[in-house]
């Protein structure tokens, strides 16, 4: 969530359709972000809202290029968070996401957590999750 840019939602999905162009704070670093719509989105897959993080997703990537957002970084090449995370620096990214539930739980912005089916790569070697990470090569 340090890396996301924006908010984005369906043009066509009327539950939004007043928050396009507006700005959101985001809960784990009080940033302004705005809500923008792009046609990536599906109304009917969760919320209908996702968030964008375009140096760590490729599809976000692609919304964050045709949106002219700058990628940010927000992870070290060893997997653990960079300064952005402020308090959370230095820590591996999966123990990061429980300790990012429970700052959001205090701050109220929390409402609940949910099993998706997501595709994800896998290491052939170590079997570790692959994470996205935008770099030159």
């Amino acid at each position: 969530m340090f890396g996301d840019v924006c908010v984005v939602v369906n043009p066509n999905d009327e539950r939004y359709k007043n928050f396009i162009g507006k700005n959101v704070f985001n809960p784990v670093n009080d940033k302004l972000i705005p809500v923008i719509a792009d046609d990536y989105v599906e109304i009917d897959f969760g919320t209908g809202a996702m968030k964008c993080t375009p140096a760590h997703d490729i599809n976000d990537f692609e919304i964050g290029k045709r949106h002219n957002f700058e990628p940010v970084i927000c992870m070290n090449e060893d997997g653990t968070l960079n300064e952005l995370a402020g308090e959370l620096q230095g820590m591996e990214r999966i123990e990061s996401r429980k300790k990012i539930i429970e700052m959001t739980t205090v701050n109220k912005s929390f409402i609940r957590e949910e099993e998706l089916i997501h595709q994800v790569g896998f290491s052939e070697r170590s079997g570790a999750i692959i994470e996205p990470y935008l770099s030159d090569q």
